[in-house]
């Protein structure tokens, strides 16, 4: 996946994009307050235009990262096949949030 569909599928699936000198965090949404993030559960990506794709090993480190069980799961949630309220009640359900 490219790393500007992915920056941009992750902020319109419910992530703040926080701009560092080096990185952009990616923090989730909190579903009750808006104006809030839930600060451990996220992500980064590096500034570095070297890599256009996002590699395999990287997908595999997100995926923990975001909470999912499985890359499937990830690129299913990017896909919209699942929601944000599903990923939120799922969260919920495995006691991260």
């Amino acid at each position: 996946m490219k790393k500007r569909e992915f920056r941009r599928l992750l902020t319109k699936k419910g992530f703040v994009e926080v701009i560092d000198r080096d990185h952009k965090y990616y923090f989730l949404r909190d579903p009750d307050e808006s104006e809030k993030v839930i600060t451990h559960i996220r992500t980064k990506l590096s500034h570095s235009g070297k890599e256009k794709d996002i590699s395999d090993s990287l997908m595999s480190k997100i995926y923990k990262q975001l909470k999912f069980p499985s890359k499937r799961e990830l690129e299913e949630y990017l896909d919209c096949t699942v929601t944000y309220k599903e990923y939120i009640q799922y969260l919920k359900s495995i006691g991260v949030i």
